[in-house]
């Protein structure tokens, strides 16, 4: 999809009421006018901080209506309609996305770039069959305005500033319930009576919980466009990287088959890929979802 594709979808879409989204609120509820951080600095903190955050304070508190002044301090400079747009069809997901989201993150290519973007598109039967065109501008996010973020290697991740809905859409953040906790341990009965779980063992069982809980990410960077291999990022449900690798666009078929039959983790994108830092042996994650299987 074009950027003027990408735009003219979206200024189809209704813009959503200032201070109805989760995050304004947030942003209104916590913002704190004698604060020495600049307006850019305290909103990107408060942004991070409502991401990490395991419950968000009043969100079941009747929304507050920002006066016109909040409106021009604190919302609007933040972020374009095009992305409020985004963030109101995102947080209107009552769950994770079961396909995988499109973020293309490189433009310097121009119309060929462009061409190929639309080929790979075509390729994916989701993107190409049950997805119709007019749909695309939610899932596949293609605008150099938007998402020109850089061209290193996880500077996708800078996203989460201006759109934390595609970390976190919901303000529901079960990490792992009871009955996901019991999954856990349930993967690693077949070590007993013989052997005991290992560090690692455990580490693998909460991976591969924990990416169920996120929405799933094809990054379409420059390396992407030289090489005709995505970025392909499992992420839990606060946008943490839980593992990540690569997937030539010839494979997005297989990789989307796999992932509707559940057995994703069994395959080469899974096995192959790089397990994210949170989530090694006695990274954040990890440590505190076994201390916590392992207390039951």
């Amino acid at each position: 999809m074009s950027q003027d594709q990408a735009t003219n979808a979206s200024a189809s879409a209704a813009s959503p009421a200032w201070g109805s989204l989760p995050v304004e609120q947030y942003l209104l509820r916590n913002w704190d006018l004698t604060s020495t951080l600049s307006s850019p600095a305290q909103r990107q903190h408060l942004v991070r901080a409502f991401i990490q955050a395991d419950s968000v304070a009043g969100a079941d508190a009747e929304q507050s209506t920002p006066s016109a002044e909040q409106i021009r301090t604190i919302l609007e400079p933040w972020r374009p309609q095009r992305l409020r747009q985004l963030a109101h069809k995102h947080c209107a997901m009552t769950g994770p996305f079961e396909e995988f989201y499109f973020l293309r993150t490189h433009y310097a290519g121009g119309s060929e770039d462009d061409a190929k973007l639309r080929e790979w598109l075509d390729l994916d039967e989701y993107v190409s069959i049950e997805l119709p065109r007019e749909e695309e501008w939610w899932v596949v996010l293609d605008d150099a305005e938007l998402f020109d973020l850089g061209e290193n290697e996880g500077d996708w991740q800078r996203v989460y500033d201006v759109f934390p809905e595609l970390a976190v859409p919901s303000v529901a953040r079960d990490v792992v319930t009871d009955s996901k906790m019991y999954y856990i341990r349930s993967n690693l009965k077949w070590l007993e009576p013989d052997g005991e779980p290992q560090e690692e063992d455990w580490a693998e069982a909460v991976r591969e919980v924990v990416y169920g809980l996120g929405n799933k990410l094809l990054v379409v960077d420059r390396k992407a466009f030289e090489t005709d291999e995505l970025g392909l990022v499992f992420r839990d449900a606060k946008g943490h990287v839980v593992r990540h690798g690569r997937v030539r666009a010839d494979e997005l078929n297989e990789l989307n088959l796999y992932e509707g039959w559940g057995a994703l983790h069994e395959t080469h994108f899974w096995l192959d890929s790089e397990v994210g830092e949170k989530d090694r042996v006695g990274g954040e994650v990890v440590r505190e979802i076994v201390r916590l299987a392992k207390a039951d």
